[in-house]
């Protein structure tokens, strides 16, 4: 049973978790695009760019926001022991190009370590299929900044 449903989550704040903060602000002003199509594929993306924030991921975190995705890297397969709710995982070799792809992946579950996965995505239950997203497909991680003018539909 969910503690709170992915479909009334607002997301992640600030005040939510001072676990993803820095001086009152999120760690993370990025979006993710699919390279080939410029498409915007996240309005922010979590980086979990220390040992204990990849250790933790998403257990310290309420349900992501359907256009919110947890970054860890270097991370090459993940566990989903102690979440309350199911997610996407996708992962990504050095250059960005998807590997593998969970959906719905359960509460007490593993994706097992691959060879050659260097980044990890965990998003909402739905994160691929709602953005059709396939093997062999490049995607980026980019500043918000350079996002401008690329489509988010």
């Amino acid at each position: 049973m969910l503690s709170t449903p992915p479909s009334k989550s607002k997301g992640l704040n600030k005040r939510s978790n001072p676990f993803w903060t820095s001086g009152g602000k999120l760690l993370s002003s990025h979006r993710l695009i699919d390279l080939q199509t410029q498409k915007t594929l996240t309005g922010r993306v979590l980086i979990a760019d220390t040992p204990r924030k990849r250790a933790f991921g998403l257990l310290t975190l309420p349900p992501l926001a359907e256009n919110e995705v947890l970054w860890l890297e270097p991370c090459n397969g993940i566990h989903t022991l102690g979440m309350k709710y199911t997610i996407d995982v996708i992962s990504l070799d050095r250059s960005g190009v998807i590997l593998a792809l969970n959906e719905k992946v359960r509460p007490f579950r593993f994706v097992f370590f691959r060879r050659h996965v260097r980044t990890t995505l965990e998003a909402r239950s739905g994160f691929i299929a709602r953005h059709r997203l396939h093997i062999g497909q490049k995607i980026a991680l980019i500043t918000e900044e350079k996002t401008q003018g690329l489509s988010t539909d």
